[in-house]
């Protein structure tokens, strides 16, 4: 990975393109937020508060796996064509994408409590 780093913005941008399938373009920043449903900014905000209530502490989950995660409500897509479209077995993503959910599902109690009450 460049200076930018694993989890950057940029990362998320060249993860993003790679699972649609094309080169990084000025407007990218549409067809990425209009897939995944937020930008790259928020992808790696949200990564970085992943890591940093150590909810991936010995999980084999990498950047990719939370774009998974972000892609699947945005096309309910079936398992089978999930894993065609992300190049990987059915079981792995599917499983990978519901351990990614409930992940992010943690952060509520702390990220949204904070802001709420």
């Amino acid at each position: 990975m460049s200076k930018a780093g694993i989890g950057s913005r940029l990362h998320f941008e060249v993860l993003g393109d790679r699972i649609l399938g094309r080169m990084i373009k000025s407007e990218g920043y549409c067809y990425y937020k209009a897939t995944f449903g937020v930008d790259q900014i928020a992808t790696s905000a949200l990564w970085k508060k992943l890591i940093h209530h150590k909810l991936l502490v010995g999980d084999a989950m990498c950047p990719e796996h939370l774009l998974w995660a972000l892609y699947f409500p945005k096309t309910y897509l079936n398992g089978r064509t999930m894993a065609c479209t992300l190049g990987a077995d059915r079981g792995t993503v599917m499983s990978t994408i519901w351990f990614v959910i409930n992940k992010i599902a943690k952060l509520r109690k702390i990220v949204v409590s904070k802001f709420l009450f």
